[in-house]
């Protein structure tokens, strides 16, 4: 069930994705900040050919200086294409509105409002999953540059860097999938407490006649809280990883 809520989910991204022309801009930002971290490893080559090479230092200090440019022009059109992330946005949330405004009634007696607001909320975590996406790629793409630069200076040296590469690669896979689970876990208290709480405003009235009532949605609510707070530390935890 979870396997092809998430296969929809992806589904509907991926629309977005192509409709929005949001895919322009991600393709573009991969693709340039393919070239930043091939800059930025070619500059540690040519840092290594100045001290080397000092009949040619001049050249070599001249290529670092224009690389260093290149690279400054090139970060400044990376953050202009994570707009792409907000056009995602835009765009789902237009199609999330499209789709309520004409939903059948029966939609929303199955859904209180609570849950409709927690799901127009959830869209932001939706398209920044996109980003998370990307930095990935970019450190695949990181590590097998690297290992190239590193082959090219001093290739005795790419098993040790391989290895610790690998290493390093399980743990963010592990820490991964924790923060995933703290995050999915985190979701469902939230939803929980804002349906609660859009209940407790919207039946006022009723909360209020009973004794007791007022108490119970307030130690919920506050439980609730509390609840996020130790989840947010915990996966606060993981995204440090």
């Amino acid at each position: 069930m979870n396997m092809n809520k998430r296969n929809r989910s992806l589904k509907h991204v991926l629309e977005s994705m192509m409709q929005s022309g949001a895919w322009k801009l991600i393709l573009a930002e991969i693709v340039m900040s393919v070239v930043s971290i091939w800059i930025n490893a070619k500059i540690l080559v040519w840092i290594s050919y100045a001290m080397n090479d000092s009949a040619n230092a001049l050249h070599w200090i001249g290529c670092i200086v224009v690389g260093c440019v290149a690279n400054t022009i090139i970060d400044g059109l990376i953050g202009y294409s994570g707009l792409s992330r907000h056009i995602l946005y835009t765009h789902m949330m237009e199609r999330l509105l499209n789709k309520t405004l004409h939903a059948d009634p029966a939609f929303f007696s199955s859904m209180s409002p609570g849950e409709v607001s927690h799901a127009c909320c959830q869209l932001w975590l939706v398209t920044r999953s996109v980003g998370t996406g990307i930095r990935m790629i970019k450190y695949a793409i990181t590590v097998m540059i690297n290992l190239v630069m590193i082959a090219t200076l001093a290739g005795a040296w790419c098993v040790p860097v391989i290895l610790v590469t690998s290493v390093s690669g399980l743990v963010l896979y592990h820490a991964n999938n924790k923060w995933n689970a703290i995050d999915r876990e985190l979701d469902a208290v939230k939803k929980r407490r804002n349906v609660e709480l859009d209940e407790t405003v919207n039946g006022f009235m009723e909360v209020r006649s009973f004794p007791g009532t007022v108490q119970y949605h307030t130690d919920n609510i506050i439980d609730s809280n509390r609840r996020i707070m130790k989840l947010t530390r915990r996966r606060q935890f993981y995204t440090g990883i």
